[in-house]
């Protein structure tokens, strides 16, 4: 199902989307369930970051500023977990 679903949405099967999960590290419970579906639909793990899971987060070593920039300059899809705690937190 995951190339099938993928290929359908995008068009391409080349075209595999990069998702980027922002959130307020409180919600991340949200999150997590979020990933799991995503993964359960067939996304891979290199496809998404979600900076809550050490699978798909800030890669040790990594500056977090260089990290999400260099991710973000990609052009992903975002999903904002919106929350009172996301727009209270200081950016």
């Amino acid at each position: 199902m995951n190339k099938v679903f993928w290929s359908k949405l995008f068009n391409h099967e080349e075209t595999l989307p990069l998702i980027f999960i922002s959130h307020n590290s409180k919600n991340s419970n949200y999150g997590d369930i979020i990933k799991a579906l995503l993964i359960g639909v067939g996304l891979q793990n290199h496809q998404l970051i979600y900076t809550s899971s050490s699978t798909n987060g800030i890669p040790v070593g990594n500056n977090i500023y260089d990290f999400l920039q260099k991710g973000l300059s990609s052009k992903p899809i975002v999903l904002f977990l919106l929350s009172p705690e996301y727009f209270s937190s200081v950016v």
